[in-house]
């Protein structure tokens, strides 16, 4: 019958020996590093009377994307300057920066880690400024989901100050300015 394996018979796994346990692969040990790469796994059969068949695979295995901005969360900013959202990565190609939630603001790179951001007039007028990176895949065999992660930027406006009075006298003077109105 195909597929069965005759009494006395048995198939065996070998290959990294940190990996390949029975008849599991497992190359997410605790402690192992990386694991990522092809691998090639060989499988033996041996029937019942001593007679061996080997066959190959090659198991490629990639390490999850890791990606974390660095920049302190909620990132603050007055209101025309821009600001520096920083962020780390690995176990990717490339990432991407992409504005969020009707931000509007432009870039002065999309691919770098570290960028520099300018919010745009939505922004301004929302006060507040939405941001994503994500990992880019590994084309065309990617396996692993990409990493992303968020930062609000808020923008505080400059004050508005109108001082209503002028003095006009001559030295020496003293004069009570008062506030201006903020």
């Amino acid at each position: 019958i195909p597929g069965s394996i005759p009494s006395g018979a048995k198939f065996v796994w070998s290959g990294p020996s940190a990996f390949v346990s029975g008849n599991n692969f497992t190359p997410s040990r605790s402690g192992m590093g990386t694991t990522s790469g092809p691998h090639q796994v060989i499988g033996t059969y041996t029937d019942d009377k001593g007679c061996k068949q080997k066959d190959t695979m090659m198991v490629t295995v990639r390490n999850a994307p890791v990606l974390q901005i660095t920049s302190t969360k909620p990132l603050q900013a007055c209101e025309g300057t821009p600001l520096d959202v920083k962020s780390s990565y690995s176990w990717a190609p490339a990432i991407q920066w992409t504005a969020i939630r009707s931000s509007d603001g432009t870039f002065n790179t999309t691919t770098d880690s570290n960028t520099k951001y300018t919010h745009g007039t939505v922004d301004a007028t929302n006060r507040t400024a939405w941001l994503r990176v994500s990992t880019l895949a590994i084309t065309p065999t990617e396996v692993c989901p990409q990493a992303s992660d968020s930062i609000q930027i808020v923008i505080h406006p400059y004050p508005q100050v109108e001082i209503s009075r002028s003095y006009k006298h001559c030295v020496p003077i003293t004069a009570q300015i008062g506030r201006a109105n903020v």
